[in-house]
């Protein structure tokens, strides 16, 4: 999957007609009205290769995932814990990760731990989507069920 040379291609630039299009083009509206040039600590939090790095050029941005996919900052445990101290990150960005993971509390239990005082959680999820098994898929979400 992220071998594919229009993977980052798709995110940053979607183009309508393409499957996906609509999904991708909405998260990435959302994603460049938190876009910033600014000095922050960020964790892409299930990072994949991080296709919205570029959108904090400016940051200290770690990536943490389950798998390397290469220059990984954090490589999360079975458990599910980021190796790191508590009240590290003003933003922790979740994209389309929620449904991958197998207990979704201590996720986001995670999340808001590493998170500094004040700090964003940008996260967003699959609602109806395909089965999408990179690497697993357990679940989709609706807006109660978030």
């Amino acid at each position: 999957m992220f071998e594919n040379p229009d993977y980052l291609r798709k995110r940053l630039s979607p183009r309508p007609g393409e499957p996906g299009y609509m999904h991708r083009a909405d998260l990435l509206l959302a994603l460049k009205t938190e876009s910033t040039n600014e000095k922050l600590s960020i964790l892409d939090y299930g990072a994949g290769i991080s296709p919205y790095r570029s959108l904090f050029p400016n940051s200290d941005y770690r990536r943490a995932d389950i798998a390397d996919f290469g220059a990984l900052d954090y490589l999360i445990a079975d458990s599910g814990i980021v190796p790191e101290q508590s009240k590290v990150f003003d933003i922790v960005l979740s994209t389309q990760v929620l449904g991958h993971v197998e207990d979704p509390n201590v996720y986001l239990s995670e999340c808001f731990r590493l998170l500094r005082p004040a700090g964003k959680l940008l996260l967003s999820t699959h609602g109806l989507y395909e089965d999408n098994d990179c690497p697993r898929d357990f679940r989709r979400w609706t807006a109660n069920g978030l």
